[in-house]
């Protein structure tokens, strides 16, 4: 039991320390939520384990090295709940960064035919971006899911953020349509100046 291999690198501390490099390669979500489930089944697995022997008239007890064998596989748990809080929050703010410089862009109003050219390019760009947005945003809020489900510690308004930045983009898609409709006569203005 004890001497299975399996739970022998729960103690490579050179393993510990480079968990903390992965988030420099972006590893998946997946990934690690398999690392995460790994650790978690194996805590199981030590809960179950019975905490006294009898060997003969002898009564060992595993107290001891059960709770070991759980403080190590939990901060292993841990480590790679740390690394995916880490990439998520820096992907939230990122689109969050994203979609607030959309939405400034998106109140200007044109004056000259050069601002209306840059406004319409955003306009198109915020359009053309929504699959791939789509994909980040759900990669974040999945990163957050699997946070709550593993108990790992995560701010309640990051946490609430990440759920609400599909309907933030959804929103931002919406006014950069309207935006467009609202156009409609600068661009007729503009197309009747230039030619």
């Amino acid at each position: 039991m004890w001497e299975d291999d399996r739970k022998k690198h729960l103690w490579d501390q050179k393993n510990k320390m480079a968990v903390e490099k992965i988030i420099d390669k972006n590893p998946s979500t997946i990934w690690l939520e398999l690392k995460m489930s790994y650790y978690k089944n194996m805590i199981a697995e030590f809960d179950e384990m019975p905490v006294e022997r009898n060997a003969f008239f002898i009564g060992v007890s595993f107290a001891s090295v059960i709770s070991s064998f759980k403080n190590q596989a939990k901060e292993w748990l841990d480590k790679h709940g740390n690394v995916l809080r880490t990439m998520g929050e820096r992907e939230l703010k990122a689109i969050v960064t994203e979609v607030s410089e959309y939405r400034e862009k998106l109140k200007e109003d044109p004056p000259r035919i050069e601002e209306l050219k840059a406004l319409l390019n955003q306009i198109r760009d915020i359009q053309d971006l929504t699959m791939n947005q789509e994909f980040r945003i759900h990669d974040v809020m999945e990163r957050f899911r699997t946070l709550a489900m593993y108990n790992q510690k995560v701010e309640t308004a990051k946490m609430e953020h990440a759920f609400r930045l599909d309907q933030d983009w959804k929103d931002l898609v919406r006014e950069a349509k309207i935006k467009d409709y609202m156009l409609i006569d600068v661009k007729r203005h503009f197309a009747a100046v230039t030619q």
